[in-house]
């Protein structure tokens, strides 16, 4: 059981560190791990014989009590699962890292800090632009949702650094060893994400 939460607990750490996961992903995870349950049966101990009134009794409690279980139950998992999959009834909320005025234009500025040519376009409304190495270029928004992709011309991840001001988005480039990000959007509602 204790490797089983120690192998749990590398894999969340390997997945923040390379960008797979982030800390909403944590707590369903964690929640899961608390759940684990060993899957041979517990032996009870033999009871005396009661009388019908108190056995019907008892078995009346019993019931209610296992249809109350049955219908606020969580999926569970159990430590000889190889492929354990993690459920959840309700759906993980995205969580935005932060919020802009829809009502009004957007500036997002891109910083070029790699020493990589970069590509981006704003996915409904242009064609691929060059982003030389040190270069900084401002894009407007007025229409949302918008996504706008960056990406490094070679196959390596490129990691977006975002301060936001007001309606100023300033996001920083740099390459990474790792899957980096694809994707900055900005919701109808003006809520931020990183993917």
């Amino acid at each position: 059981m204790k490797y089983q939460t120690l192998l749990t607990s590398l894999l969340v750490l390997s997945g923040l560190a390379a960008g797979y996961l982030d800390v909403s992903t944590i707590v369903p995870i964690a929640a899961a791990q608390a759940e684990i349950t060993p899957t041979a049966e517990p032996v009870e101990a033999a009871e005396p014989e009661a009388s019908d009134e108190t056995a019907e009794a008892e078995a009346a409690e019993t019931e209610a009590a296992e249809t109350e279980a049955a219908e606020t139950a969580q999926p569970k998992a159990t430590p000889t699962d190889r492929n354990t999959v993690i459920q959840s009834q309700k759906s993980i909320e995205w969580i935005p890292l932060a919020r802009i005025n829809p009502a009004q234009p957007v500036t997002i500025e891109l910083n070029n800090t790699s020493n990589d040519e970069l590509e981006y376009l704003i996915t409904t409304h242009t064609n691929f632009r060059t982003l030389a190495p040190g270069q900084k270029a401002s894009i407007i928004v007025t229409d949302f949702p918008a996504f706008v992709n960056i990406n490094a011309k070679r196959s390596v991840g490129v990691k977006y650094l975002m301060r936001v001001q007001g309606n100023k988005i300033m996001v920083d480039l740099k390459l990474t060893t790792g899957q980096g990000d694809t994707t900055l959007n900005i919701h109808e509602q003006g809520a931020i994400y990183l993917y």
